[in-house]
C-alpha cells in the first residue's frame, strides 16, 4: 500500500478510537464526584436510573485536506469583474472631469419660435449655400525598402514588388474608371451609351440647337439640317431628317494618331416614326441575397416601370430565386387586367432562400419568337448578380453560355444596388448581349434612377442597330455593337483615327416598326469637323479596355491583359477587373 493508502487507514482508525472514548466518557460521567472542585461537600440526589441509550449509527466522512487549502480559480471572471470595476471607476472619474469643466451642460438654441399657436412663426434665417463638392484626397503609395529592413522583418511570406516609376498626383486630381465610377477617385466615363441630350461640345446645325433646346427648327423638312455652306459634311439615307448626328475629333497633333466621338440622337422630326412594338421581360430577385432596403426599391422601382409600358408592348413579370415565378404563363398584352395582376404580384414580393441568376435567366433569352413579325424582346434583370446554390457557375461560365443561347431579338439590361453586387457579372452580361448596366450604390437612391432609365428606354425607334465603317477606321471604333436606339437616348461611338486619315464614311442601319430597313449613311471630314478636348481620348481607351475585358471572357488570348494594363497606364484610367 502506498503512502495515500496509509493515510486514509490511520485517519479511520483515529476516528473508530475518539468515538470509543467519547461512549466511556458518558458511560462514568454520573458517577464523578465534583466536591473536590468546589472545596466542599455536596449532597447530590440520588440519580434516576439511567434509560438506556439509542444506538446510533457511526458516520464517518473523510475530508480531503487540499480540498480547504486549494481552491478553483476562474481566470475569466475575475479578468471581467475586475475590467468593470475599472471601466466603472474611469467613467465616474471622466463624468466628474467633464463636470469640472463645464462640458456637460446642453447647449442653448441660437434660434428660437415668436408667437403662439397659429402667430408661430419659423426663425429668419438666411438661404444656406449648397455645399461645394469635396476634391478627393491625393492618392499617396507607401512605400518600404525591403533592403532597409533589419533581419528580423524580412519574412519569406512578405509580399515584394520590384520599385517603379510612379506619376504623382496633385491635390484633388482625379483618376477616372472604367466600369460607372466603382473604385475610381474621380469622375468616370461611359462604356457604351451615353444618356439624355448631347454633350455640351461645339455642335452644328439648327437640328443640334433644337436637340438641346434652344430653338425650334427652321425651314422645310426636306434641308439636311448639318449640311453647312462649306458642304464639307453630308448625311444621306431614310432616317437623315429624323436623327441628329454630331462628329467631333480631338488631335494630340505632333504626328500622333487623332480620336473622334459620333453622337446620334433623335431629333423632334423622328416623332414621324411610329414607335417599335416590343416585349418587356422583368426578372426580379427576390432572393435572402437581397438587402431589406434593396428589395424595397425593388418593389418600388418596378410598380412604377409597369405604368411606363406602352399599349403596343407585351410583358410578364417573373420573381425568381432558386426557381422562377412568372405572374403569367406568356406574354400579355399590356392592358388594365394585366397590369394590375402584375402590381399585385410585386407588392407581395419578399426576399428569402437560395438564388440561381443562371437556371432563372437562361430559359428566357433562348426562347424563341413567339409571332413571325420581328419583335425585340428587352430583359430587364434586376439582381445583385450573386448565385447562391450549390454548383452555379462561375462568373465567366455564366457569360459564355449566356452569349452562346441567347436570339438575336433579345437584348438584357441590368439593373443593381449596393455594396455586395456581383458587378463584374452584370457589366459583363449587359455589355455582351446589347444592353446597358446601370448600378447605384445608395439603395434608397434606386427607385428614381431605374424609373428615369426605364422612361428613357420607354420607345424603339429604331431596333437591332448594325454599322459598317471605311478603311482602317473600322478596326478602332468601339462599342462593336450598338442597342436599340431609343426615342430619349443617345448613342454614342468611339474610334482611334490613324495618321494621314481624312474622311469618315460610316453606314448604320436597323428596323423600323413595320419590320423595313433604315439607313443612315455619313461621311465627314475630320480635318474640318469640330475640335474637342483629351477626353475623348480617355473615352475611347476605356471603351476598348471594357471590350478587351469582355473578349478576355469570351475569346480569351495571351495578348488582351497586357493590353489592358497598357492602355490603363497610358491613360491613368483605374480598371478593377483585372
Amino acid at each position: 500500500m502506498g503512502g495515500s493508502g496509509k493515510k486514509w487507514w490511520y485517519v479511520a482508525v483515529a476516528a473508530l478510537i475518539s468515538a470509543v472514548a467519547h461512549v466511556g466518557l458518558l458511560e462514568v460521567a454520573p458517577h464523578i464526584s465534583l466536591d473536590r472542585l468546589t472545596g466542599g461537600t455536596v449532597a447530590l440526589p440520588a440519580a434516576a436510573p439511567a434509560a438506556p441509550l439509542p444506538v446510533r449509527r457511526l458516520n464517518v466522512r473523510l475530508v480531503d485536506v487540499r480540498d480547504r487549502i486549494f481552491k478553483i480559480r476562474n481566470p475569466n471572471e475575475d479578468e471581467a469583474r475586475t475590467a468593470a470595476t475599472v471601466g466603472a471607476e474611469l467613467d465616474q472619474r471622466a463624468r466628474l472631469l467633464f463636470e469640472s469643466l463645464g462640458l456637460t451642460a446642453k447647449p442653448k438654441p441660437e434660434a428660437r419660435l415668436e408667437g403662439l399657436g397659429a402667430a408661430v412663426a419659423p426663425p429668419k434665417l438666411t438661404a444656406a449655400k449648397a455645399p461645394e463638392p469635396k476634391a478627393p484626397p491625393p492618392v499617396k503609395i507607401v512605400e518600404i525598402d525591403f533592403r532597409s529592413l533589419p533581419p528580423g522583418r524580412m519574412s519569406p511570406g512578405r509580399d515584394k514588388t520590384p520599385l517603379l516609376p510612379r506619376q504623382e498626383l496633385a491635390a484633388g486630381a482625379a483618376v477616372p474608371g472604367v466600369a460607372g465610377g466603382r473604385g475610381g477617385t474621380g469622375e468616370t466615363v461611359a462604356l457604351a451609351l451615353r444618356l439624355g441630350d448631347l454633350p455640351d461640345l461645339p455642335l452644328r446645325g439648327s437640328e443640334l440647337a433644337s436637340l438641346q433646346g434652344r430653338q425650334p427648327i427652321p425651314g422645310p423638312e426636306s434641308v439636311n439640317p448639318l449640311k453647312d455652306a462649306l458642304g464639307f459634311s453630308s448625311v444621306s439615307g431614310r432616317l437623315e431628317n429624323l436623327v441628329a448626328v454630331a462628329v467631333t475629333v480631338y488631335d494630340p497633333g505632333a504626328g500622333e494618331a487623332g480620336f473622334f466621338r459620333l453622337d446620334l440622337a433623335p431629333n423632334p422630326r423622328s416623332g414621324r416614326l411610329p414607335t417599335v412594338p416590343k416585349d418587356v421581360l422583368f426578372l426580379v430577385d427576390c432572393s435572402g441575397s437581397i438587402s431589406h432596403h434593396g428589395m424595397e426599391g425593388f418593389r418600388d422601382g418596378m410598380l412604377g416601370a409597369l405604368t411606363g409600358l406602352n399599349p403596343g408592348d407585351r410583358f410578364n413579370v417573373v420573381a425568381f430565386k432558386d426557381v422562377s415565378r412568372p405572374v403569367f404563363g406568356r406574354l400579355e398584352p399590356v392592358g388594365p387586367a394585366p397590369l394590375a395582376s402584375a402590381r399585385d404580384a410585386v407588392a407581395g414580393y419578399q426576399r428569402g432562400g437560395l438564388t440561381d441568376v443562371y437556371g432563372c435567366l437562361a430559359p428566357w433569352v433562348q426562347e424563341t419568337p413567339s409571332t413571325p413579325a420581328y419583335r425585340p424582346l428587352n430583359v430587364f434583370l434586376l439582381s445583385d448578380g450573386n448565385s447562391t446554390v450549390k454548383n452555379s457557375l462561375d462568373n465567366d461560365a455564366f457569360l459564355r453560355q449566356v452569349v452562346k443561347l441567347r436570339q438575336n431579338h433579345v437584348s438584357v439590361y441590368t439593373f443593381s444596388a449596393g455594396a455586395r453586387s456581383n458587378l463584374f457579372l452584370l457589366d459583363l452580361l449587359a455589355y455582351g448581349n446589347r444592353g446597358a448596366s446601370l448600378h447605384v450604390n445608395d439603395e434608397d437612391a434606386f427607385p428614381d434612377a431605374f424609373l428615369t432609365f426605364m422612361k428613357q428606354h420607354a420607345d424603339v425607334l429604331v431596333a437591332d442597330l448594325r454599322y459598317r465603317a471605311t478603311g482602317d477606321l473600322a478596326r478602332d471604333i468601339f462599342p462593336r455593337q450598338l442597342p436599340h436606339l431609343y426615342r430619349g437616348d443617345t448613342l454614342s461611338l468611339f474610334g482611334r483615327i490613324p495618321p494621314g486619315t481624312e474622311w469618315l464614311g460610316m453606314q448604320i442601319t436597323g428596323r423600323d416598326a413595320n419590320g423595313g430597313e433604315q439607313e443612315l449613311v455619313l461621311r465627314e471630314n475630320l480635318r474640318k469637323a469640330p475640335r474637342g478636348d483629351a477626353r475623348i481620348a480617355v473615352d475611347w481607351a476605356a471603351q476598348k479596355i471594357f471590350y478587351l475585358i469582355a473578349e478576355r471572357v469570351y475569346a480569351p488570348t495571351p495578348e488582351q491583359t497586357s493590353e489592358i494594363r497598357r492602355l490603363a497606364d497610358r491613360y491613368k484610367l483605374y480598371v478593377p477587373y483585372l
